[in-house]
């Protein structure tokens, strides 16, 4: 398969220098749905090589291959259940989205356990009362990320939380 490489590369290479949000963790799985759903969405192997490079780099191969099953998994869950268009930034933006917070919310609260604000990042994120099989899939992905030391911190439960402050680290695969 021949990919052109003029306008694709550079926009896969503008992504790659992206700068990571200040917890790696939480850049990991925010970017990765964005990515994930916008490949979905648009059918955009770029944003997908762009995912698999992101984990390969921070988890190594094997680790990857595991946990961006599961993440594909979960994104298209969320993508066949949302009642609404989710909003996605583009792929080299440092900062979130509100959905894409709302996203990486439902994966923190998993991981800690906080199935109140699990469900209500959910239901907002959804704009559905049908969350069970998201949820379902968020805590699978979750524990994927939970066994190779990557835990979301407790903060980014919060749908709201702040992403302003960026490191200018080039030091990530993006």
């Amino acid at each position: 398969m021949m990919r052109k490489k003029v306008g694709g590369r550079e926009r896969l290479n503008a992504v790659r220098q992206s700068s990571p949000l200040v917890d790696p963790v939480a850049d990991l799985v925010g970017f990765g749905f964005r990515g994930w759903l916008c490949g979905i969405q648009n059918v955009d192997i770029l944003a997908w090589e762009a995912v698999w490079s992101r984990y390969v780099g921070v988890l190594g191969t094997m680790q990857a291959r595991v946990i961006v099953n599961e993440l594909e998994t979960w994104t298209r869950c969320v993508d066949r259940t949302a009642c609404r268009k989710l909003d996605l930034e583009c792929m080299s933006c440092p900062r979130l989205s509100s959905d894409e917070r709302l996203a990486t919310s439902i994966v923190a609260a998993a991981q800690h356990q906080s199935c109140p604000a699990m469900r209500a990042c959910a239901f907002t994120l959804l704009n559905s009362s049908d969350i069970d099989p998201v949820l379902d899939q968020a805590e699978l992905f979750a524990g994927a990320l939970m066994s190779a030391d990557q835990v979301l911190p407790y903060w980014a439960i919060d749908s709201g939380f702040d992403v302003k402050t960026l490191s200018s680290s080039g030091n990530a695969v993006h």
